[in-house]
């Protein structure tokens, strides 16, 4: 910002500035398969159980009616040193009766309170669900659940689930030689400008 002689400010407008970073992290902190029917990582409330390589809300039958069941991983992740996060997960069946009955997805930094990352109801597709996951930057102890919640009055065949995985992304400071460069580009914008000032006076 500078002001030319008698009259108003000037002001420099920059959009879209960019720093090129090689480099970035993406790191998996969990993964887990279930693999043989294995949920040890997980601490099952209610109904909940593995069949199949899955977690499950409800092994062998529907989920019951007026629900409130979680599965919450047993020991917290560390995103301490995290920029951003993505957490993932795979449905080979998801069955819940639609806008009644809902399977969510939460996350908590002290394992008491909690949020909802993402509620699902209804008939879902089998497919991977991906979650943009940026609130759990820099968080050095993070808490996932599934928590199953129905009504008294029907209930389906409910959720089967796998490959549950948590990316950390870490982007690196931009290097000296980039900041510079960026420096360098606005100084000869504003000397620019100054020039071309200096030519209408």
């Amino acid at each position: 910002l500078y002001r030319r002689k008698g009259k108003g400010a000037i002001a420099i407008y920059v959009d879209d500035v960019a720093l090129e970073n090689e480099g970035v992290a993406d790191t998996v902190v969990l993964h887990d398969g279930f693999d043989g029917n294995d949920c040890s990582g997980w601490q099952l409330a209610g109904a909940w159980g593995c069949e199949l390589d899955t977690l499950s809300d409800s092994p062998g039958m529907n989920y019951p009616t007026s629900n409130r069941a979680s599965a919450t991983l047993a020991a917290p992740l560390d995103l301490e040193d995290s920029s951003g996060a993505k957490v993932s997960f795979s449905l080979p069946a998801f069955d819940y009766e639609l806008d009644y009955d809902f399977l969510l997805l939460q996350y908590s930094l002290d394992g008491t309170s909690w949020r909802t990352f993402r509620r699902m109801s209804g008939n879902i597709p089998s497919g991977t669900q991906v979650v943009d996951a940026r609130e759990l930057a820099g968080q050095p102890t993070v808490y996932l659940r599934f928590l199953s919640l129905s009504d008294e009055a029907y209930s389906h065949s409910g959720a089967r689930i796998d490959d549950v995985e948590v990316r950390a992304i870490s982007l690196p400071e931009p290097s000296a030689a980039a900041q510079l460069a960026l420096g360098a580009g606005f100084l000869g914008l504003l000397a620019r400008l100054r020039a071309r000032e200096g030519r209408r006076r």
